[in-house]
């Protein structure tokens, strides 16, 4: 009756220890989920040695002389599990400074692209007025070329008729030749 209430109290510590455990463990990476896929085949492991530890607590039930050596055993998985939590807690706590540094990083580079955005944008309305600026010239200018022209036309029209009009001797003065 001893050994059964031991046992009991036993399962019910390693239990509620290993129901803590998951739940501590849980709560930590539900909330790093997204990040640490690669960590999915470390919980399987250890998820795995929980499932060892619950067959030898079912074990430690039908081996009541074996009692010791289960419950060492289960100290070490334990022990094993506790060791397995902190190196993971450290690498959570590194990677998130890693996370931290490259979404600093990220910030930055979106920083400088809304930037180069902005820039881009004025370069591109500058030009646009430059384009517009020189075609409005550039129509001055042909219009301008046009009138001349049209006037140099006129101002040797003009010229050839009054050349035709004008007598021969006042156009083409007879040249002495000495």
């Amino acid at each position: 009756m001893v050994n059964e209430k031991l046992i009991t109290a036993i399962r019910l510590v390693v239990r509620d220890e290993v129901v803590a455990s998951e739940q501590r463990t849980a709560e930590r990476f539900d909330k790093m989920d997204e990040h640490f896929d690669k960590m999915d085949e470390r919980l399987v492991r250890i998820e795995t040695a929980q499932e060892q530890t619950q067959k030898d607590v079912a074990q430690l039930s039908e081996h009541v002389t074996s009692v010791d050596e289960h419950v060492i055993s289960l100290e070490a998985h334990v022990v094993s599990l506790d060791e397995r939590m902190t190196s993971v807690e450290v690498k959570v706590v590194r990677l998130q400074g890693n996370m931290e540094r490259v979404e600093g990083i990220l910030d930055k580079a979106v920083n400088k692209i809304k930037a180069l955005e902005k820039s881009q944008i004025s370069l591109e309305n500058k030009i646009d007025d430059h384009i517009m600026r020189i075609t409005h010239e550039m129509e001055k200018l042909t219009q301008n070329m046009r009138q001349g022209w049209k006037t140099f036309g006129e101002q040797i029209a003009r010229a050839i008729i009054d050349h035709e009009r004008t007598p021969i001797n006042k156009t083409h003065p007879p040249t002495i030749n000495h």
